[in-house]
């Protein structure tokens, strides 16, 4: 898991290897909200759908690991299907690749 530094991003992985490449949703949304002012319609679900990640993570600091973690995979996995719909979707396709939130999204 690395954070968005350019270096990080060139890092290529072997299509055998078991290692998955993983960035933190801080950064992706960072940098789809600094693309809002660029495309406010585009970027309103992907954030929001981060948003509720944010609050599944809230409402389940208090509670045990065990417990968090059943919280996070009853209720983040739908959330993330419909993020992975966006990014797939015909708006995300369509972004410029270097505008700001074509950027974000790859």
């Amino acid at each position: 898991m690395a954070d968005c530094y350019s270096g990080n991003l060139s890092v290529v992985l072997d299509k055998k290897s078991q290692m998955v490449q993983m960035v933190c949703w801080s950064h992706a949304q960072r940098n789809i909200s600094e693309a809002k002012d660029n495309d406010h319609a585009a970027s309103s679900l992907p954030l929001a759908l981060i948003d509720q990640l944010y609050d599944i993570e809230r409402r389940g600091s208090d509670l045990n690991n065990k417990e968090r973690t059943e919280l996070r995979q009853r209720e983040s996995q739908l959330i993330l299907d419909r993020l992975r719909a966006w990014l797939d979707g015909l708006i995300a396709k369509s972004l410029l690749p270097a505008s700001k939130l074509g950027v974000a999204v790859q």
